[in-house]
């Protein structure tokens, strides 16, 4: 659990974790995986940070990754207009394909974690994203 744990802190396992979790996702059920991330992620950082915190790191996320995102073309959700109650991308109101969801997920949800990590360190990022994503992880932590 240890190794982990340590490598949760590491950028490029995190982009690998969720790259294989998406892409071992067939066609039809990525959306829901790609929701499922996001709405249990929401779950632990809103417990911490409260709504206005996770829509203020999420905001920033979008901004940070929207130049090189499948939806670039100004039809990106517009997280500063609303509170984000529910993860935007994707939904099923969005044209994305299920590459694109995979892309855009992947990216959004790795700058998401990156900021995260810089806010509050590796070590907290970690136990949360333990947390958040124990069912989806092929050996889940123990508690």
């Amino acid at each position: 659990m240890l190794y982990k744990k340590v490598l949760w802190g590491c950028a490029t396992f995190r982009y690998h974790m969720i790259k294989d979790l998406l892409e071992h996702c067939p066609d039809e059920e990525v959306a829901d995986l790609a929701h499922d991330l996001w709405k249990s992620l929401t779950m632990e950082i809103t417990f911490l940070v409260g709504q206005e915190g996770f829509d203020t790191l999420y905001a920033r996320s979008v901004f940070l990754t929207e130049n090189a995102s499948p939806w670039q073309d100004h039809s990106a959700p517009q997280p500063l207009d609303r509170p984000i109650t529910d993860p935007l991308l994707p939904s099923a109101e969005t044209s994305l394909t299920p590459a694109q969801i995979r892309v855009t997920t992947r990216q959004l949800l790795s700058v998401f974690i990156g900021v995260l990590s810089t806010l509050i360190g590796n070590q907290v990022t970690a136990r949360i994203l333990d947390v958040a994503w124990k069912k989806f992880m092929m050996h889940p932590v123990k508690e």
